[in-house]
């Protein structure tokens, strides 16, 4: 139990910091298939995020600049949040840990008429890669700790 709550322990101070976006695949074709016009795309697109993820006890908080609109929240473990996304979908969250010989931060996203989009954040020292998965179509988000 103790390997388990350290490594746990670890992670979490892992993931705490400013990360800002260093590169993305496939993240126009993502956009397109949840539904979002070629102005909202280019818009997206063109833009370097810069995200600031904190931990207070068992709260995270996530702070996203240099966007169209800035935008704050915060989260617990296994419990449903709703929330506005950046790109104006009104979706609801849940954020729970996969872990096996790796941590993961693992985000099902839903929102509409059952539309669903799984997003593993994946921590590796400075870096932060994002998979975004949404029916058939994955992007992948590289950032870097500043």
């Amino acid at each position: 139990m103790q390997d388990h709550d350290q490594k746990r322990s670890a992670f979490m101070a892992q993931v705490v910091g400013k990360y800002y976006l260093v590169s993305q695949e496939n993240f126009e074709e993502y956009l397109k298939a949840i539904g979002l016009s070629m102005a909202k795309r280019a818009v997206a697109i063109s833009q370097v995020p810069r995200v600031d993820c904190q931990i207070n006890d068992d709260e995270w908080t996530v702070r996203l600049r240099g966007i169209s609109k800035d935008s704050d929240f915060t989260f617990r473990l296994g419990v449903q949040m709703k929330r506005v996304a950046a790109d104006g979908r009104h979706v609801t969250d849940v954020f729970d840990l996969q872990e096996s010989d790796k941590i993961k931060l693992i985000q099902k996203e839903t929102w509409g008429n059952g539309h669903e989009a799984m997003i593993v954040h994946d921590f590796d020292g400075d870096n932060w890669t994002m998979t975004i998965t949404f029916g058939d179509v994955t992007c992948v988000r590289h950032f870097r700790r500043e």
